[in-house]
């Protein structure tokens, strides 16, 4: 997945064993996609996170490369669900800004050009702070 190289996932007895990468994107989003889960199901906490939602793209989405493709950056929103999705320019996983503007991710399959008003799937993955958002 772009961004999130290197992920480690795994167990040590019992125990789960999670590394994140060190760019400061890359742990953001890996942390909310792999991290926050294991820790709200060790809680026996719900996972109130909203499913993925089909939004149109609000502009040409470019995912070029194999891996599959979080694109940082605001979705309009309408009744709690994505109706449009924008990546916010450069997308590094060092590039902070790509991830402060928006809370959303468009979740978009490897070597994929989407144009505008195609569907894309769209992910929330700023929450609220807590562990059980």
């Amino acid at each position: 997945m772009r961004p999130g190289k290197p992920l480690t996932f795994g167990r040590i007895g019992e125990v789960p064993l999670l590394r994140l990468p060190g760019n400061p994107v890359s742990s953001m989003v890996t942390f909310e996609l792999f991290v926050r889960p294991v820790l709200r199901r060790a809680r026996r906490a719900p996972d109130t996170r909203p499913a993925a939602r089909a939004g149109a793209g609000l502009e040409p989405i470019d995912n070029p490369g194999s891996r599959p493709g979080y694109l940082r950056g605001p979705a309009r929103a309408r009744g709690g669900a994505a109706s449009g999705a924008r990546p916010t320019g450069q997308q590094g996983s060092a590039i902070l800004r790509s991830h402060a503007p928006g809370g959303w991710a468009a979740v978009v399959p490897g070597d994929t050009k989407i144009p505008k008003g195609r569907e894309v799937d769209v992910i929330l993955l700023l929450n609220d702070g807590g562990v059980s958002h």
